[in-house]
């Protein structure tokens, strides 16, 4: 779904209607092919207090950037993020990324195996 389809979901009634009564509070992504995967369930599940995505390959950056820059507002429940398969040499990249774009302001970052778990 591409940048235009997604903002006219997001305009939708229907959208707006299920975005603001469910009570999703947990979301697996298993399959990322792009950012805009990612876009749209984050966008539904503004009540969603852990997410756990399935990383493989070049949006590993680009999607933790998406979910961190809504956590503050359209994300405000989000406390934890799960990037499952994450690559070790990412980590720095990832606390650069957090640090130069003030993303989080207080956080704890650990690899555990191949998983990377982020808390604020």
């Amino acid at each position: 779904m591409n940048e235009t389809n997604v903002s006219l979901v997001e305009q939708s009634e229907l959208f707006r209607q299920v975005a603001t009564t469910n009570k999703i509070t947990n979301l697996t992504i298993n399959e990322l092919i792009s950012i805009e995967n990612i876009k749209l369930p984050t966008l539904l599940c503004s009540r969603m207090q852990h997410l756990t995505i399935n990383q493989y390959g070049q949006y590993v950056q680009s999607s933790i950037q998406f979910i961190l820059s809504k956590s503050k507002n359209d994300l405000q429940y989000l406390c934890s993020l799960r990037a499952r398969n994450f690559h070790k040499p990412m980590l720095s990249i990832v606390k650069t990324l957090i640090e130069s774009e003030e993303l989080l302001d207080n956080y704890l970052i650990k690899l555990i195996d191949a998983d990377l778990y982020l808390w604020w």
